[in-house]
């Protein structure tokens, strides 16, 4: 895994979940905000910014679990 994936994302996303817009932080540090990978790095997913997603943990475990997800046009689905 890229070590700078995740800064690089929270960052494109102005720290906030992508979903909801959860933004908590603790001094400088985001708390339970997490950057997702759209296509999964197994699957052939790359370490870039367009393939991630800054979600708060709740979404992120809904993304993975795939009760949340993405159309063609990177609009959210409830699935």
């Amino acid at each position: 895994r890229d070590p700078l994936f995740r800064k690089h994302v929270l960052r494109a996303y102005n720290y906030q979940c992508a979903i909801c817009s959860f933004n908590i932080c603790y001094g400088n540090s985001t708390v339970s905000l997490e950057a997702t990978h759209i296509k999964w790095k197994q699957h052939g997913g790359p370490c870039e910014i367009p393939n991630g997603l800054a979600l708060c943990a709740i979404h992120h475990k809904a993304f993975d679990k795939g009760t949340i997800g993405l159309d063609e046009n990177m609009r959210v689905l409830v699935l």
